[in-house]
């Protein structure tokens, strides 16, 4: 019979001497220690280790699951999804479908990463020298033997033992990601209240029928699948158990929370030089933004490694039982050392495949920003109109500059059918030039001056073209096309999509007009590029238009009910133009998905105001004093 007992001989005391809950408190502690030394023994491994399977997960992972929730937002017809429209995605067969399929692939990869921290723990436990193509072989066996033997049981087992060894990161996730706090505060509070109350009896049944020890026990192939918590173990011992993995989970979040503290604090010292209050809090706000991506994945990571740390070392610790499976491993592996050249080619080939692909969602753009979870993102008119001339190359390095999320800038063509970058019909107001566009071929475009009409020092700022914006902007900003369509002779909506391929900037940009027959015209072309309609209200049967993505209104007519219907539908809402920080404010409350302006270092500053800047501030002040 398999047996845990909290009571060994390092910590044997005098009952007499001792209270039942001092002797549970050192026991514990011990028990922590004991922990912590098993995680330093062989810590550079361990590094190693888990940074190879973070790569993994960076590299393959990701890239298909980004691929997965592309494909399934198309296949399913929408093009964004919201809180008011997520119940009916969840439940399409298609999402159910995918659903499962990455439910068994992430599965996958977390038996394996639990594995190598048992199989790592195991051998450390027991001192043994650790030899890493043994530790890889013992862990892709047992991957295969706990998938075979176990089936399902292993995958939902591999999804909870991560979620218990990941309340750090929740804790994390729920107070700094804003996407998680909308859903909590959009979700009526007595689903939120039945949803958690679901998941905590879910938890306890899990520990209860399962247990934290459902690989160790499978791997000991003793007492079948499901006895080992029931039978073996003593109601107070699977208390005391319990105890130690919420006590442990507590000084990890304490630890952690102060790491990010020290991290964003040396981040505030860092700005605090700056001289400029805008360009600090911008600045903080970008490093602040970054760092907490990272950070999450750091407490990811060293949540799961130090929960599987604790539940190996109580495992073991009056246990005598080897977890060996050297010989089966190295027979697994024998039958593919003579396909040793086709398994490498595949693996390669694979790689390559997974590497390019994840080049191509970095490089244009993630099926992730499709799903807009009330992020307000902004986008900088014109490039950047509020200093520098509209709709120019150093309007838009400006823009990338200020950290925009969006730079929008105005399509129209010239005589010979060249893209360039104006807004206006007639070239008057930017270059003095009393022609219009259509009627100027570029070469005569390129030499007038867009520039002086601004400022005598934007003097020779030239017209650029669309050619000349996607060499500039490639991989450093989103750009949102506001297409003047004139008329299907010119074929702007082919020639803009034709330019977007030949620059691989489909998913890097979007594309808006105040012709919905444009639009469509654009989807004929690519149905992938995301379009927009510049409208003054939603009316009709427009809001379930195919062609249109997202709804791009003047601002002061936009109001909450627009904004609900336009998200119950899956469409975004773009606003335009805002500078002035009450409407910047009132936007945000009634859940805007993108505002568009003059000035987006101001409206960063205004929507973050609430988060970073108050953070910044005191700790400026603290720095100072």
């Amino acid at each position: 019979m398999i047996c845990i007992d909290f009571y060994d001989k390092e910590t044997n005391m005098d009952k007499n001497q001792q209270t039942p809950k001092t002797n549970l408190l050192k026991k514990i502690l011990h028990i922590y220690s004991k922990t912590l030394k098993i995680i330093l023994r062989n810590i550079l491994y361990l590094i190693a280790g888990q940074v190879i399977l973070m790569g993994i997960a960076y590299f393959l992972l990701f890239p298909f699951i980004n691929m997965i929730i592309d494909d399934t937002l198309r296949l399913t017809g929408y093009s964004y999804i919201t809180a008011g429209n997520l119940f009916r995605f969840l439940v399409h067969p298609i999402t159910i479908l995918m659903l499962l399929l990455l439910f068994i692939v992430i599965g996958i990869f977390l038996t394996l990463d639990i594995l190598f921290l048992i199989t790592f723990f195991s051998l450390t436990e027991r001192e043994q020298k650790l030899k890493v193509v043994m530790l890889a072989k013992l862990t892709i066996y047992r991957l295969f033997y706990c998938i075979k033997k176990g089936r399902m049981t292993a995958l939902f087992t591999s999804w909870v033992l991560t979620v218990i060894s990941s309340v750090p990161f929740l804790m994390f996730a729920v107070w700094r990601f804003r996407n998680f706090k909308y859903y909590m505060e959009e979700t009526p509070s007595r689903y939120l209240f039945f949803g958690v109350f679901v998941l905590a009896i879910g938890m306890l049944l899990f520990l209860y029928f399962i247990g934290p020890y459902y690989y160790h026990s499978l791997l000991t192939e003793r007492n079948g699948l499901l006895t080992v918590s029931r039978k073996d173990i003593r109601p107070h011992e699977r208390r005391n158990l319990l105890i130690s993995i919420g006590g442990w989970n507590t000084l990890l979040a304490a630890f952690l929370f102060l790491i990010y503290m020290f991290t964003m604090a040396m981040t505030a010292v860092l700005v605090s030089g700056f001289s400029d209050r805008l360009e600090a809090t911008s600045t903080f706000i970008e490093v602040y933004d970054r760092m907490s991506v990272y950070l999450a994945l750091v407490i990811f990571v060293f949540g799961i490694t130090s929960n599987m740390a604790l539940i190996s070392y109580t495992f073991h610790r009056h246990r005598k039982l080897k977890i060996n499976g050297h010989e089966e491993a190295e027979d697994f592996f024998k039958p593919a050392y003579s396909y040793k050249k086709i398994i490498y080619f595949l693996i390669i080939t694979l790689f390559t495949i997974n590497v390019y692909y994840f080049y191509q969602v970095v490089h244009n753009g993630s099926a992730f920003d499709y799903m807009n979870l009330q992020d307000v993102k902004v986008t900088s008119h014109r490039g950047y109109s509020h200093s520098v001339p509209e709709n120019t190359l150093m309007a838009v390095t400006k823009a990338i500059a200020e950290k925009a999320d969006y730079v929008e800038v105005d399509i129209r063509v010239t005589k010979d059918g060249e893209l360039v970058l104006l807004h206006d019909p007639s070239l008057k107001r930017t270059t003095g030039y009393n022609k219009f566009i259509w009627e100027v071929p570029y070469e005569k475009v390129s030499q007038l001056d867009a520039g002086s009409w601004f400022g005598e020092e934007f003097a020779g700022t030239k017209i650029p073209t669309l050619k000349e914006l996607f060499e500039l902007a490639k991989g450093q900003v989103k750009i949102n096309m506001d297409l003047k369509y004139r008329n299907d002779s010119e074929d702007l909506a082919k020639k803009v999509v034709a330019l977007m391929k030949e620059y691989d900037m489909e998913k890097q940009c979007v594309i808006t007009s105040t012709s919905i027959h444009c639009l469509k015209q654009v989807k004929e072309e690519d149905s992938d590029i995301r379009t927009g309609l510049i409208t003054y209200g939603i009316y009709g049967g427009i809001i379930k238009n195919k062609a249109i993505d997202f709804f791009s209104m003047k601002a002061s007519l936009v109001i909450k009910n627009t904004v609900n219907e336009a998200h119950k539908n899956g469409r975004e809402v773009h606003v335009w133009t805002v500078n002035t920080k009450s409407e910047i404010e009132r936007l945000k409350r009634i859940g805007v998905d993108n505002i568009i302006t003059d000035n987006p270092a101001y409206v960063v500053k205004v929507l973050k105001n609430n988060e970073s800047d108050k953070f910044l501030t005191t700790l400026l002040k603290i720095i100072k004093d």
